[in-house]
């Protein structure tokens, strides 16, 4: 089975606020949640791929800019882990995911530095309060963030990651 070892953004302004992207994509799916592919919506972090020869910060820097267009010198704690099962183009992929948390000013973001890919699949972004996740039906990927996100907000920062669902 092939592996993809991703960096996630936990990007949080100044007001508090999650920026998560809205994506709709059949080839790519999680088979706990649906049975095959699926024309489902879904909202999730910003960030990717690991590419040859990156490390997180490398990887998180550069996903930052190309979805967000926010330039950044730090990354931001590690603060979850998730290793789990997608279906991409029918073939089971293991996503080891790390999350790291990372304070921007408020404002607009810039989205023409995405890829390809990335404009395909994007149909828009919001950012979210914790108050907005807890009260929302949307899918969230992960689902953790309804109940994870309110204590980084409050200053609870792991000394190490936690695993999360």
């Amino acid at each position: 089975m092939r592996e993809r070892h991703t960096v996630r953004l936990l990007v949080i302004d100044e007001r508090d606020r999650i920026l998560l992207f809205e994506i709709e994509e059949a080839s790519v799916y999680d088979p706990t949640v649906d049975a095959g592919p699926s024309r489902r919506r879904y909202w999730i972090t910003p960030g990717g791929g690991v590419e040859p020869g990156e490390d997180d910060r490398a990887a998180g820097l550069r996903e930052l800019w190309e979805e967000t267009g926010i330039r950044r010198d730090d990354l931001g704690p590690c603060v979850w882990e998730r290793d789990h099962l997608l279906v991409w183009d029918g073939e089971p992929l293991r996503m080891r995911e790390r999350f790291h948390l990372i304070r921007v000013p408020a404002g607009e973001i810039a989205l023409d530095h995405q890829t390809i890919w990335e404009r395909e699949i994007y149909r828009s972004h919001h950012w979210w309060t914790a108050d907005e996740l807890t009260a929302s039906t949307a899918f969230l990927f992960p689902a953790a963030l309804r109940t994870r996100i309110a204590p980084l907000l409050a200053g609870a920062i792991p000394d190490c990651p936690i695993v999360i669902d």
